[in-house]
């Protein structure tokens, strides 16, 4: 286990919403992002809007094309993990490799970008025409901005946002962002609950209507907590309330996809097993059930010196135990 290192690709996520996808980290550990969101589940260890550049892209592409697994359909890549992608200066050029790279081996699939913008809300300081000027050519190669939303009432400064940051200002920010792109804007609506609450509660819904509308948001994704994140009150939720959810949204005129972990179908042929579970689940908790149907016999073998070497730990979390991995 001596070759267990960071890497920029982690593993594939199978979701219900976008297919499988590819799994890349272009920030590292520690964490950088604005945001503090509770339902994250990387260890919060930065809060930062500092923007920093990544390694050159070839090396991200080349950690890629070393750990990418066979015998399996691919549909897309995920730029998030350590934070936001966007935070880095050179992300452009980072998404264009990567679009490049991965139209040469999946034509017709594209990126998507894990972002909350807020280092642009500070970039342009209300000047918004320009901010959005700025990324322009972002804009038009990313194939849909995935955006957290989980900013309920007052209780929103709990849940994650910063109170420096008008929550206004970052809807007009959004609005003005994708104006000519709405179907590329992918609001995230984390549904979870703590203790006894369900977020987003009815009262929340109303709010949230009121928002998108605003911000004439076309699809909705709502995504199930579905794994402990760094803050353990957080909890999921019954499958009938996701249902009512989706109803809801429906009945008020937006497109509404579910976003949750599946069964891959045929198990991918890894070449780097160990390497990739740990980065797997140093950004994203797995059951043994997952690591079983994702990485196969290999997996379990990997996951329990992982164990053993104390570069992974067990949760407990709504009624099934979790592998998280350490550094």
């Amino acid at each position: 286990m001596s070759e267990i290192q960071i890497n920029y690709f982690y593993g594939l996520y199978p979701s219900t919403a976008y297919g499988n996808l590819i799994l890349v980290d272009p920030i590292l550990p520690p964490k950088k992002c604005a945001l503090n969101c509770i339902t994250c589940p990387v260890r919060h260890d930065a809060k930062t809007l500092q923007r920093g550049q990544s390694p050159r892209p070839e090396a991200i592409i080349e950690d890629i094309a070393e750990k990418l697994p066979t015998n399996v359909n691919l549909n897309g890549i995920l730029l998030w993990g350590s934070g936001d992608p966007l935070c880095l200066t050179n992300a452009p050029e980072i998404v264009f490799s990567l679009k490049l790279f991965y139209s040469s081996m999946q034509p017709g699939h594209g990126v998507f970008v894990h972002t909350n913008f807020l280092w642009l809300l500070e970039a342009c300081n209300g000047a918004y025409t320009e901010a959005i000027s700025s990324i322009k050519s972002l804009i038009e190669c990313v194939d849909g901005f995935i955006v957290p939303f989980l900013w309920y009432g007052a209780e929103k400064y709990l849940l994650g946002w910063p109170r420096e940051k008008p929550i206004v200002a970052y809807l007009e920010l959004l609005k003005g962002l994708l104006k000519h792109d709405r179907n590329k804007l992918l609001p995230e609506v984390h549904v979870f609950r703590i203790y006894n609450t369900l977020y987003p509660g009815h009262s929340h819904v109303d709010e949230l209507i009121t928002a998108f509308r605003h911000v004439k948001v076309e699809t909705i994704v709502l995504k199930p907590i579905d794994r402990p994140s760094h803050n353990l009150n957080v909890k999921p939720v019954p499958g009938s309330y996701v249902k009512w959810l989706s109803e809801r949204f429906v009945e008020e005129g937006f497109k509404v996809i579910v976003d949750t972990q599946t069964t891959i179908q045929t198990q991918p042929r890894w070449k780097k097993t160990a390497v990739v579970l740990y980065n797997h689940i140093l950004r994203m908790p797995l059951k043994y059930v997952e690591v079983k149907s994702m990485y196969g016999d290999f997996g379990t073998i990997a996951l329990n010196n992982l164990l053993s070497k104390g570069l992974a730990t067990r949760i407990t979390w709504g009624g099934d135990v979790y592998y998280v991995g350490t550094c």
